[in-house]
């Protein structure tokens, strides 16, 4: 049991002494995002939902991949570089819940 431990700690440490070693490229910033969700029960056995995505319609990046790319004219091995997907518009959603 001890043993067991002893190398599930060790890999732990190793992994922690790789992570320190890489030089991570700028940290992403963090994206706060308000939604909003209500549903009402019509019957015993129906019930209808509204959800509202980014209440506020705020412009930020949802969020953010590191990796390396090429596009015509760059390098074979690539470039790295920060990629990201930005936060969808304000978007609603209706949805009936039926059960049987």
């Amino acid at each position: 049991m001890a043993g067991a431990l002893c190398r599930g700690a060790c890999r732990g440490l190793f992994a922690l002494a790789l992570l320190s070693a890489f030089s991570w490229p700028s940290a992403a910033q963090a994206t706060t995002l308000l939604n909003l969700e209500s549903g009402y029960q019509l019957t015993k056995q129906m019930r209808v939902n509204l959800e509202v995505f980014n209440l506020a319609n705020t412009s930020a990046s949802d969020i953010d991949y590191f990796f390396a790319s090429r596009l015509p004219g760059e390098p074979l091995e690539g470039v790295d570089d920060i990629h990201f997907h930005p936060t969808p518009p304000r978007t609603a959603r209706v949805t009936l819940v039926v059960g049987f």
